[in-house]
């Protein structure tokens, strides 16, 4: 029950394989005619992910979480996704991944699109000849580093995890303060907690908090000074009209 592509070439019938998502097995077919009008043959060895179209390291990171985020939807039990599956103790998804002949694991997540990334990222780095798992990746709410991540990005991850923690549960630097009936941020920076500001919606907070742990990671204060807009989790100026 899969989309199949193939492609006639040098009078062979070439399998592209077979794909649980209908673009997929389109993307499949239109790399193979391209390969084919640059005089190379259709279906590069290299290619034989049975989730992804095209091989693992021709995916950008953000290519790779939108791949992940499609893969969990198309199967929200993980079958068939080699190294991910539910933690039922932690009740939690687990990811991991065989490096050198040892279980690499590669944390657990709330969300299994997150999973998903963290397994297909750490094929990506097995494929380029890195370690699959980056030693600065210490966050259980994001699948990569947080210094990886663009402003946008973190916003996006903070939407996301607002939805999947409304109370702000395992949210760390993340609270809500019953005497201002607000969210509250703050981190700890140089053995002193700097607070980061109320804010009225949940995203915001956590938003806010990655924002700082970023700076952290980054070797700056987690709290600009131009931060005071009690609405926004940045300054205003930093913000596009799409975003405003």
């Amino acid at each position: 029950r899969k989309w199949t592509a193939h492609i006639k070439y040098k009078a062979n019938r070439i399998n592209l394989g077979y794909f649980a998502s209908l673009a997929d097995a389109i993307e499949r077919r239109l790399l193979a005619e391209k390969a084919v009008a640059e005089g190379k043959h259709p279906k590069p060895p290299e290619v034989g992910h049975p989730l992804l179209p095209a091989a693992i390291e021709t995916f950008s990171t953000q290519q790779l979480a939108e791949h992940a985020r499609r893969i969990a939807e198309e199967r929200p039990t993980a079958e068939g996704v080699k190294g991910v599956y539910w933690y039922k103790e932690k009740r939690k998804w687990a990811a991991k991944i065989s490096y050198k002949a040892k279980t690499i694991n590669l944390g657990n997540s709330a969300s299994l699109a997150d999973a998903i990334e963290r397994r297909l990222l750490a094929e990506k780095a097995v494929a380029e000849g890195k370690h699959p798992k980056p030693p600065e990746i210490a966050t259980s709410l994001l699948p990569v580093a947080v210094e990886t991540l663009s402003a946008q990005q973190l916003a996006e991850h903070a939407r996301r995890i607002a939805e999947e923690r409304p109370t702000a549960e395992g949210v760390k630097g993340v609270c809500w303060y019953k005497a201002t009936r607000k969210w509250t941020a703050h981190i700890h920076y140089k053995a002193k907690q700097i607070k980061l500001g109320y804010f009225v919606a949940l995203a915001d907070a956590i938003e806010r908090r990655l924002l700082a742990e970023r700076a952290v990671a980054e070797g700056k204060h987690p709290k600009p000074p131009e931060i005071g807009d009690p609405l926004l989790p940045a300054a205003i100026v930093t913000f596009s009209t799409q975003q405003l």
